[in-house]
């Protein structure tokens, strides 16, 4: 149990996530521009030179994952690779919610997928030749079968060279 935000305070789920999220936004001092109502992923964006951030509100355990995805992209700073960035912004939201006790299963299956999108296109625009050890154990990649190749990201999330 977190001391800061104890779950046994609130009356729901939805309550709690929310307060939690927003214990984050008053300690990194974050500017939440918009709440978003419904989940509609193209709209969640962080601003990192300005701490603003646009989210959707933390009702169900989705909401509050993407919040903290959002919260981790400033918190963690920005990188010049996309695929970092996100990595680093998904590891940030699945290692926060551990501490609350919020189970991450199924949203770490999708954050894989998320990141793996994101190194394709890193790859396939040559803005990485190679791809940090962490991550690509993280994903269970070997890019070394990648080299001199376009990449597809296929439909099951697996990886075809192109020629």
């Amino acid at each position: 149990m977190n001391k800061y935000c104890p779950r046994d305070l609130y009356d729901n789920t939805a309550d709690f996530y929310e307060a939690v999220v927003r214990l984050y936004i008053r300690r990194l001092d974050i500017h939440v521009k918009k709440w978003y109502k419904s989940l509609n992923a193209a709209s969640y964006i962080a601003f990192q030179d300005s701490k603003t951030v646009m989210l959707p509100v933390p009702k169900n355990r989705t909401a509050f994952l993407i919040c903290l995805h959002e919260i981790g992209h400033i918190a963690e700073g920005w990188h010049e690779i996309s695929y970092v960035n996100e990595y680093l912004a998904e590891m940030y939201a699945i290692s926060e919610a551990k501490k609350w006790n919020i189970d991450t299963e199924a949203y770490e299956i999708k954050a894989k997928q998320y990141v793996l999108a994101h190194l394709v296109k890193d790859w396939n625009a040559n803005r990485i030749k190679t791809v940090k050890k962490d991550i690509k154990e993280w994903l269970d990649v070997n890019p070394t079968k990648w080299k001199g190749h376009q990449l597809q990201l296929n439909e099951d999330f697996s990886i075809s060279k192109l020629k």
